[in-house]
C-alpha cells in the first residue's frame, strides 16, 4: 500500500525529462551499500549473497573511462543525470551476476520505487534499463493504432520500432519524430489510396474540417522545422518530452481520421 501523502496526492516531488533530481539522486544511492553492496566486512566471509563493491568499482571505471566516487552521483555539480542512469542500470547488471533472486527483486522492487516516489518521468524497466514512463492513456491509445495499422505491416511495424526506440530512448527525439511523421503520411496514403501525401490530403479535403487539416499541415511543417540529421531547422532540437507531445498528437489524428473514414 502507498503511503497517506502519494496516495491523496499531497507528495508532489518531480523528476523531469533530461533530469534527476536531487531526491531521486538521494534515493538510488540509498540502494549502495548494505544490504545490498560492500564485502567480506559486512557480510563475512560464508555469505556471498552481495554485491561486490571493488568489482562494481571496477564496472564504473570500466564504464566511464576513470575512477569516480559513488558520492559523486549525489552531486550535480559533478555528474550528469544520464551518468546517475548508467550508475543504477550498471548496479543492477551487477546485481544480475551477484545476488539470488530474491535478493535481486528486493533491489529490483527499490529501484523501481524510488523513481516512483521521486516523481521521475522515468522508470526501472524488468530488463534493467531506466525507461521513459509513460501515461496509461498514451498506452493505451498506442495500442489502439496498433490495432488500426494492423493492415498496413510495414507502417505498424516502423510505428511498434519507433515507440519502443522512444521508450527506452535508443531513438534520438528529433529522429523519432521524422519516423513518426513517415508512418502518418504511409497511413494516410493507404487509407486514401492514395500515391503521394499531396494527393491524400485532398482525398482527405471530402472528409475533415478544414481546420483539421491546417492541424495535419501544421504537423508536418513542425517535422520539417526541428533540428535533425536531413535537415537543420529554424527550432530548437526536439526534447523527449515534445517527442511524447507529437507523438500523442499523431496518436489522437489517426484514431479520429480512422473513425471518419472506415
Amino acid at each position: 500500500m502507498e503511503p497517506f501523502s502519494i496516495r491523496n496526492k499531497i507528495k508532489k516531488e518531480y523528476s523531469g525529462y533530461g533530469k534527476a533530481s536531487k531526491e531521486l539522486r538521494n534515493r538510488l544511492l540509498q540502494l549502495y551499500g548494505y544490504p545490498y553492496s560492500g564485502d567480506e566486512y559486512n557480510f563475512g566471509t560464508n555469505n556471498t549473497n552481495w554485491i561486490h563493491a571493488k568489482k562494481f568499482s571496477k564496472d564504473l571505471q570500466m564504464h566511464f573511462g576513470k575512477k569516480i566516487s559513488i558520492e559523486d552521483f549525489r552531486d550535480e555539480t559533478k555528474t550528469t543525470y544520464d551518468n546517475v542512469f548508467d550508475f543504477i542500470e550498471l548496479y543492477y547488471k551487477r546485481a544480475l551476476q551477484d545476488l539470488d533472486y530474491n535478493k535481486r527483486n528486493l533491489l529490483y522492487r527499490d529501484i523501481r520505487s524510488a523513481f516512483k516516489n521521486s516523481g521521475s518521468v522515468y522508470e526501472f524497466s524488468e530488463g534493467g534499463l531506466v525507461i521513459l514512463a509513460l501515461e496509461k492513456e498514451t498506452i493505451e491509445n498506442i495500442n489502439v493504432i496498433k490495432n488500426i495499422l494492423e493492415p498496413y505491416y510495414d507502417a505498424k511495424d516502423k510505428f511498434v520500432n519507433l515507440c519502443n526506440g522512444l521508450i527506452d530512448r535508443s531513438i534520438d527525439p528529433s529522429d523519432a519524430i521524422g519516423d513518426m511523421f513517415i508512418v502518418f503520411e504511409d497511413y494516410l496514403k493507404k487509407i486514401t489510396r492514395q500515391n503521394s501525401f499531396e494527393n491524400a490530403i485532398r482525398e482527405l479535403r471530402k472528409f475533415l474540417h478544414k481546420i483539421q487539416i491546417k492541424l495535419i499541415d501544421n504537423l508536418k511543417a513542425y517535422r520539417g522545422d526541428v533540428w535533425g540529421p536531413a535537415h537543420a531547422g529554424n527550432s530548437p532540437k526536439p526534447s523527449e518530452e515534445e517527442a511524447l507531445w507529437y507523438l500523442e498528437m499523431l496518436l489522437s489524428q489517426i484514431k479520429y481520421i480512422n473513425r471518419k473514414i472506415k
